[in-house]
This record gives structure tokens, C-alpha cells and sequence, in this order.
């Protein structure tokens, strides 16, 4: 099928897909990686190429493969709440959980760690500190070089989680591809917002109890 082997051949070429460590799952590369003017241009270009894919698979009733891209994509791609979820700076234990799981099947060893370090007294003496932190997501009351403590063991997890899910440069290479969607589809980007991660899953991905043509009724109406 064409849209199988674009897909494939996308994430192989790897100048705007690469592969995420420790997992089989693709992601949109980090623009900010990319120092180049011009290659970031052509990047931008062919990610919105992209996302204009993702529209006619939609309309064509075409699927991405499946396991391909990862999870968390479908979050960063509806924007709004279901993205705030994880930028926000919140470190309580169900947010914490919501981290973990989404970070899961791209770096499960990464999370058997976050995992222990929530249960383990001895956290105190792992000399771990803030430093793997993005600025982004670092606590005002804390620098890279704060030790993790039992303390402030669920800060630290959840903000690390943050930092290996959702960088600057990977949101703004969604960014475009949520753009290149919106162009083909003509729809406003509340249409976005209004979807779950999961519906997104089901629609481009598959699922049995989702039929595209659910989709393609709201998008016209």
C-alpha cells in the first residue's frame, strides 16, 4: 500500500522522524537539533508534507502503521488539555502516574528507575540531581544541581518525564504537521483540541470500534 511504505520509508530516511531510544516507536525530530537554516527550513517543509499525509489517509480511509509512531505523538498533536497535561508543573501522584505511563513504552528501563526511586528510601544516597531536568520544566525553588531526595523524589520524576516527552523542538515540528493536517482538512484547530489522544490513535492508526467515517461526519459537519 502507498501510505504503508511512505510511512516506513519516512521514519527509514530519518531527517524529520528518528528513532526513540530503548523503544521501536518513531518521533518528529528535535527542530532546535537541526542548527542548519536551511535544513530546518526543509524540515519544516516536509514535516507540514507530512501532516497533509496524515489528512488524506483520513480521507482516503487509509491507516498508519502500527506500531510506528509513539504514543505520546497522539497527545502533542491535539494541543490544548490533553497537551497541558503533560506540560503543566504540577508533581502530584496520579499526574506523576500519567507521566510514567505515557513515558513507558518509549524508555521502560528509563521508568523502572523513576519507578524505584519512588519507593526506595535509600533515593537519598543515588546522588541523582536536577541536572537531566530541561530548564523548561525546572522548579523555580530548585537548579540542576539540587540532589534528589525522597523529598522531592515525585518533582523530580515528574519533571524529568516532561523533559524526555514533550521538548521545545519536537512540539514545533508537531506544530507543523498539525498544520500541514489542517490545511487539506480545512478545519479549525479547535477540531484538534476537541479530539482525545486515543480517538486520534483510532482514527490514523485503526481500531475496531471506531469506523473513519466517524471522523470524516464531524469534520463536515
Amino acid at each position: 500500500d502507498m501510505y504503508t511504505k511512505f510511512f516506513y520509508g519516512m521514519c527509514a530516511e530519518g531527517s524529520v522522524f528518528e528513532k526513540e531510544e530503548q523503544s521501536h516507536f518513531y518521533m518528529p525530530v528535535d527542530l532546535n537539533s537541526i542548527t542548519n537554516a536551511a535544513k530546518r527550513q526543509a524540515a519544516e517543509r516536509t514535516l507540514g508534507g507530512v501532516g497533509r499525509v496524515f489528512a488524506r489517509c483520513i480521507v482516503d480511509e487509509r491507516k498508519i502503521p502500527y506500531p510506528l509512531i509513539a504514543p505520546v505523538f497522539w497527545t502533542l498533536l491535539c494541543g490544548g488539555e490533553s497537551t497541558q497535561i503533560i506540560l503543566r508543573t504540577s508533581s502530584s501522584t496520579s499526574e506523576c502516574n500519567l507521566l510514567l505511563r505515557a513515558l513507558e513504552p518509549i524508555d521502560p528501563g528509563l521508568v523502572r528507575v523513576f519507578r524505584q526511586a519512588l519507593t526506595d528510601d535509600s533515593v537519598d544516597t543515588w546522588m541523582m540531581t536536577f541536572e537531566d531536568v530541561d530548564p523548561e520544566f525546572l522548579p523555580s525553588d530548585m537548579e540542576a544541581t539540587t540532589l534528589v531526595r525522597a523529598s522531592n523524589a515525585y518533582t523530580y520524576v515528574c519533571n524529568r518525564c516532561r523533559s524526555r516527552l514533550a521538548t521545545h523542538g519536537r512540539r514545533a515540528a508537531i506544530d507543523f504537521i498539525r498544520e500541514g493536517m489542517r490545511d487539506l482538512l480545512c478545519v479549525p484547530v479547535e477540531v484538534f483540541e476537541a479530539m482525545t489522544p486515543s480517538s486520534w490513535m483510532r482514527v490514523l492508526v485503526g481500531d475496531e470500534s471506531m469506523d473513519v467515517s466517524d471522523i470524516l461526519s464531524i469534520i463536515q459537519y
